[in-house]
């Protein structure tokens, strides 16, 4: 009996996790990614740190993408209902987060707040068509948290460091300066040996 008691123990933590992975995932973090798909590390560090930014700037988020089944564990019943898994979630979380939970499926957004109201979310989320496939929701969620929070935004778009464009751009004027720069101590040097090649008079 006792060896049967502490199996069951050993197997709680497990079950816990497949019964719902995200929230056991949001507990101790701010995002969510899908276990069903991969999404590229560019666009998973982009995310975090705007929801970072969010949280940094007094608007309390946690996110969640959703890009297949297997990402609801033994909540499969949710699939394709965002608002309702989005209030699912956040009843598992309500020990630990109370504020503004957005989830992203292939058909919508879902938000739910356990502390405050939504239908600013709700509005704003409305006007975004989620992307296709794992990295095409992560790109929707960055969208979402951008417009949600105007600090994620600045830190993302902006103010985060040079993006490709960015260094093109830099390496394009770098170049435009050497190059005149070539030119005119070309220009200084024929300049000079004109001058010493003038008769004195």
């Amino acid at each position: 009996m006792v060896l049967v008691g502490l199996a069951a123990l050993a197997a709680a933590p497990v079950a816990r996790a497949d019964g719902d992975p995200a929230s056991d995932v949001l507990i101790g973090q701010n995002v969510f990614l899908p276990y069903s798909q991969q999404v590229p590390a560019s666009d998973a560090a982009e995310l975090a740190k705007a929801v970072d930014a969010a949280n940094k700037a007094g608007y309390p988020l946690k996110v969640a993408v959703i890009a297949g089944r297997i990402d609801l564990g033994l909540v499969q019943g949710l699939w394709m209902k965002p608002e309702q898994y989005s209030r699912f979630l956040g009843s598992e979380l309500r020990f630990f987060f109370k504020r503004n939970l957005v989830i992203v499926m292939p058909n919508g957004f879902g938000v739910s707040a356990r502390a405050g109201n939504v239908d600013r979310e709700r509005r704003i989320l409305s006007t975004i068509k989620p992307g296709v496939g794992a990295d095409g929701l992560t790109k929707s969620m960055i969208e979402a948290v951008q417009k949600l929070s105007p600090a994620a935004a600045s830190a993302t778009s902006g103010g985060g460091g040079s993006g490709p464009l960015d260094r093109i751009l830099i390496g394009v004027g770098a170049a435009v300066l050497l190059v005149s720069l070539v030119f005119f101590g070309r220009y200084l040097r024929e300049r000079g040996s004109a001058r010493r090649l003038e008769p004195e008079k």
